[in-house]
């Protein structure tokens, strides 16, 4: 269940928590006539965060007053600079970069036992075929519907190919030049 749940936060992102932050460029603007604000929201909006921020508010920051009035904020802008595991953060969606559906896929097997001899191992399926126990290989991939794949080259993209090294079994994904393929390739097929 932990795999699906990580995976589910691959399209999420963090961004330490600037209400405080928010608010004061706000009342600053009002006061002074400027444009920090809306700077400031060009840099939310700008995607995930980085920790790069602009210059022009590490200048405005460092010549605030450390007082009691400005103590949160001040605490919260140092922890937008520096956010570590406790630090609060607001959640956001990243947008998709393109249609389809990203899935968890099982790829192969990873051998995590020496090659035994059959008559080493009770309760094979046969007796003749050696034995080393395996743990499942995943990954991440796309999901495309058959409806997607127009041109014979999109389907010599979606082709797997068994790979095989010492401990190590596989499938993967080649891409294999449409020419090179000894069938003839119709245009007018559907498939």
């Amino acid at each position: 269940m932990d795999a699906w749940l990580d995976f589910s936060l691959l399209k999420r992102k963090a961004r330490p928590k600037s209400d405080l932050i928010k608010k004061h460029l706000l009342r600053y603007d009002k006061s002074n006539e400027t444009v920090l604000m809306e700077k400031w929201e060009k840099h939310i909006a700008s995607g995930p965060y980085n920790g790069e921020v602009p210059a022009l508010f590490s200048s405005h920051f460092e010549q605030l007053e450390n007082n009691k009035k400005n103590k949160a904020l001040l605490a919260q802008w140092n922890q937008y600079l520096n956010p570590d595991s406790k630090t609060p953060a607001d959640w956001g969606h990243l947008p998709k970069p393109s249609t389809g559906y990203l899935v968890p896929i099982m790829t192969g097997y990873k051998a995590i036992s020496p090659l035994y001899k059959n008559s080493e191992i009770e309760n094979t399926r046969d007796y003749e075929t050696d034995v080393r126990f395996v743990e499942s290989i995943h990954s991440v991939g796309e999901w495309r519907g058959v409806n997607r794949l127009k041109t014979a080259e999109h389907f010599a993209h979606c082709q797997w190919e068994y790979f095989y090294d010492d401990g190590w079994y596989l499938c993967r994904q080649f891409k294999k030049d449409v020419g090179t393929d000894s069938a003839p390739v119709d245009p007018n097929d559907e498939f």
